[in-house]
């Protein structure tokens, strides 16, 4: 929905467009990032931060559209703001040493990863349309972010899929080979791990 907003920024207002669709995306990523720490079993972050941090990103949103209409500001701010997701997300999503080999969610860190590094290119074009390369305000630099988004949100869904999959995938093994009273291996782990010691 945040991608269609800023999309359409020429049949809505502007305000609307860039303050509306940049909330969104920003709001979507931290329901990501809350979303990936929870299935991952991490512990959460105080929502305090983000939300202190999304307040002054929507003032200065709105500065930077009202006041003073100026798109590499508003761009280095959302690529900033991305980046900085992005790399929260690599961190909550990347497996754990006692958690296994979780080839998803290595797979899922590395999308946010590329994700990542293609918002920090932006961001230094970004930098460079201050002084005067206007890389942002051409239709290649919109039309690359647009199309980013949309490979990027058909990739992660793809991937959580998988992610989920494999997660019950590995519960449907402990719950059959770990009996959840006593949480011990039961009679059938029992038996194939002494059929391998005695093999």
């Amino acid at each position: 929905i945040a991608m269609i907003v800023v999309a359409m920024r020429v049949q809505i207002p502007l305000e609307w467009s860039v303050i509306g669709g940049t909330g969104l995306l920003m709001i979507g990523y931290y329901v990501l990032l809350i979303g990936f720490r929870n299935f991952m079993g991490r512990k959460p972050y105080s929502h305090t931060p983000f939300i202190l941090l999304f307040i002054v990103f929507v003032l200065l949103m709105s500065y930077f559209v009202i006041p003073e209409n100026n798109l590499p500001a508003r761009a280095i701010l959302a690529t900033a703001y991305t980046f900085v997701y992005s790399l929260l997300v690599v961190r909550s999503v990347w497996p754990r040493k006692n958690e296994g080999v979780r080839i998803s969610c290595k797979l899922m860190a590395g999308l946010f990863a590329l994700h990542g590094v293609f918002y920090l290119v932006i961001l230094i074009l970004s930098l460079a349309d201050l002084i005067g390369s206007n890389f942002m305000e051409s239709s290649l630099g919109t039309q690359s972010i647009l199309i980013e988004g949309i490979a990027f949100s058909v990739l992660t869904g793809m991937t959580y899929i998988t992610m989920t999959t494999e997660h019950l995938q590995q519960d449907l093994k402990r719950q059959a080979t770990i009996d959840p009273l006593t949480g011990t291996y039961n009679r059938r782990a029992f038996y194939s791990l002494a059929g391998h010691a005695f093999a």
